[in-house]
Parts: structure tokens; C-alpha cells; sequence
């Protein structure tokens, strides 16, 4: 009973982060035909979920925008009764799907077919019946791919252009439970060897059964692919950039205050990727993260982001660590390597929706939550 509550839970911050930008937007039953056929289809076919065995209610439907796309969000219940109870969202992206993330709340899902124990020939025949399912020829290279795929570990290759990543996490590692296995299978495309994140297929098995799914391979187009800014160059403009940036936190008495900073020149990463540069169009990316000596007040260095088509800065800002430490107190345990999150030049506005957006999940999280202990009651 723990562990399948601990399953629900993890299902449920994920679906809660999904739905959270159409929590607002009012339920449309009437328009949710064409998109719950798709996904019942894609449950049957793709899936090879036996929906013979369920009894399938919505309980949401929702229409909203993404970038320049239309986008359909809808959410069911499939009940099997005491075997099997699962919840399931789909989201549709100008009417195609474009992921889906399947949770178990009791039981096992029930399959038209025996499922294999090989999560390597589970990822390869669900390939196989999605390229059937939606025609898209760009699944071959990645089911080819899969084809040299011999045993379950943390792996990275790369042909072409299609970068593949096999990668094992427990979900859960207490000692004293059954432990949540997570492998995730992921296409992302490069363009010149940059890796396009943002155009990707992935797939996640959790303990044998499809958990998370996402397809958006031709979401964005490549709109410059020509890399003018070596790792070097993008290194001595980001320093360049820092010379010139004011560092200003509040002192004890609410003051803005500008303080001095010290650069480690031998600490740093830089890292190139396509990040949008136009709506639904990639273009590459250098992003720099430098390092202070120590912490300044809460902030351990400084983050410029780089065109490499261009030359041209997008942003130079600190980075720090939520919280911090008390203006005055430093400490020289300086984090290590910072994950490559561009942002534009509207920090504080995203770190407000970012704000919004984990508040609304963990609201809404613990209302499902709730609502699940109330009916095993």
C-alpha cells in the first residue's frame, strides 16, 4: 500500500506540473471527443493497454496555446474495477499528440498482450507500433539505434544526427521498501554535434510499464546552425562581461549595496546547445558559468549566455542559491557544476512564473493526494 501511494504521489507532481497553466482554463467536455479517441488510441494501439478490461471516465478536458500552437489537455480515470486503476493524461499539440504519462494508482496495468521482461524489447516494440500508429519516419533511425542496444545500463551514443541516451534511476531508495525503477529511453536531435533538446523523443519505463512518453521531434526548426564563437572565444567574452557587471545585495539594513567579486579563472563550464531565438526556431547557444572565490552574500558567480552565431550576449547575471546566506557570512563551499538553463533578460518575471507554478503544484498535489487517501479509506 506504501509503495503504490509513493507511486501516485510521483504521478501526480509530474501530471500536477502539466496541468498547472490549465488550471484556470473551464472544462469543455463537448470538444473532447477527437482528442479522447486519439488517446484511448494510442492507449490500445501504442500502448497495448486491454481497454476491454476498463472503464474509462474524463475528468478534464481543457484547450489552451502553446507558443504559436493550439494545445488540448485531457485527463481520464481508467478503472479495472480491483485489478487495476490508472490515471492518465494526454496533451495535444495542434491535434497531434504530443506526450502522455500513464500513473498507477492500484494494480498492475492490464495488457491486451503478455508484456516482456527485456525493457530493451519493450522500448523497441513500442517504437514499432508508434511508427505504425503515426506514420513518422524519423522513428526508424532511433528504433535502429535500439538494434545495438545489448545491455540495460547508463549509456550515451550518437549517429548522424540523433544523440541516444540509456539511463537507470531508482525513484525510491529506502532501504525497507520495494525499490521504483525508472529507464528512460531519449532521441534528441543535433545539429553540426549541438544537441537540440528541445526537438526530442522519450520514453520511461517504471517497473516494466510505460510511465511517461513525450514526441516533439519537429517541434522547433533550425534556423542557423553556423557555430562563429569557439569555447574559447565564448570563455573571454563571458569574462569580458563580468568585468563590467555590478553585483548589489542588501545589507542588513535594507540598503542596495554594491559589492566587490573575485572571478576563479580556472572554475568555470561552458556548454553549447540551439536554444530558441525566435518563436518555434533554434539557433546555437554558448552558456558560461563562472565562479566566485566564495559567496557573496547568497550568490556564487555569475552566468552569461552567448549567441554562437552571432556573437551577441543575451544575458550576464549572478547566480546564487535560494535562501543564501545572511548578508556579512560568507562560506567557501562553492557549488560545482550549474545546470545550462537559459533564461532572457526577464529574470525576475520567470523566476515569479517559476515561483507560481511550484506553488500551484503542490497545491493541487495535495488536493488529488488527499482525495486518494479519502477513497482506499
Amino acid at each position: 500500500m506504501k509503495l503504490a501511494l509513493k507511486r501516485s504521489r510521483m504521478g501526480l507532481i509530474l501530471i500536477a506540473f502539466l496541468v498547472v497553466s490549465l488550471a484556470l482554463m473551464p472544462t469543455v467536455y463537448s470538444e473532447a471527443s477527437t482528442a479522447q479517441e486519439k488517446s484511448l488510441a494510442f492507449l490500445e494501439e501504442v500502448v497495448n493497454l486491454d481497454l476491454t478490461k476498463y472503464n474509462a471516465k474524463i475528468d478534464n478536458y481543457a484547450e489552451s496555446s502553446y507558443l504559436s500552437m493550439s494545445q488540448e489537455s485531457i485527463v481520464y480515470t481508467l478503472d479495472g474495477a480491483d485489478e487495476s486503476k490508472l490515471h492518465v493524461m494526454c496533451i495535444f499539440r495542434d491535434r497531434t499528440l504530443s506526450s502522455c504519462i500513464i500513473d498507477v494508482l492500484k494494480g498492475s496495468p492490464i495488457h491486451a498482450e503478455a508484456q516482456s521482461t527485456n525493457v530493451i524489447a519493450l522500448a523497441k516494440g513500442f517504437l514499432q507500433r508508434y511508427q505504425s500508429f503515426a506514420g513518422a519516419s524519423y522513428l526508424q533511425a532511433m528504433h535502429n539505434m535500439l538494434d545495438t542496444v545489448n545491455e540495460v545500463k547508463n549509456t550515451t551514443t550518437a549517429m548522424d544526427d540523433v544523440k541516444f541516451t540509456l539511463s537507470i534511476r531508482d525513484v525510491w531508495t529506502d532501504p525497507d521498501e520495494e525499490p521504483i525503477t525508472d529507464t528512460s529511453f531519449e532521441w534528441i536531435q543535433t545539429v553540426n554535434g549541438v544537441d537540440a533538446p528541445q526537438n526530442a523523443v522519450s520514453i520511461t519505463f517504471r517497473d516494466g510499464s510505460l510511465y511517461w512518453f513525450k514526441d516533439d521531434w519537429n517541434l522547433y526548426k533550425i534556423g542557423n546552425s553556423s557555430i562563429n564563437v569557439s569555447r574559447e572565444e565564448a570563455i573571454e567574452i563571458a569574462m569580458e562581461a563580468a568585468k563590467d557587471y555590478k553585483l548589489q545585495v542588501y545589507t542588513a539594513e535594507n540598503t542596495l549595496t554594491d559589492i566587490e567579486f573575485n572571478i576563479v579563472d580556472e572554475s568555470l563550464t561552458a556548454e553549447c546547445f540551439m536554444y530558441p531565438k525566435e518563436t518555434l526556431t533554434l539557433h546555437p547557444f554558448w552558456q558560461v558559468q563562472l565562479y566566485f572565490d566564495k559567496y557573496y552574500a547568497s550568490y556564487f558567480g555569475i552566468k552569461v549566455g552567448i549567441w554562437a552565431d552571432t556573437k551577441e550576449i543575451m544575458y550576464c547575471q549572478a547566480t546564487g542559491t535560494s535562501g543564501g546566506l545572511p548578508y556579512g557570512e560568507t562560506s567557501t563551499a562553492l557549488p560545482t557544476n550549474s545546470s545550462p538553463q537559459p533564461k532572457n533578460n526577464s529574470v525576475p518575471l520567470i523566476e515569479m512564473a517559476i515561483f507560481t507554478i511550484a506553488l500551484s503544484t503542490i497545491i493541487v498535489t495535495a488536493i488529488v493526494a488527499i482525495a486518494i487517501k479519502k477513497k482506499r479509506k
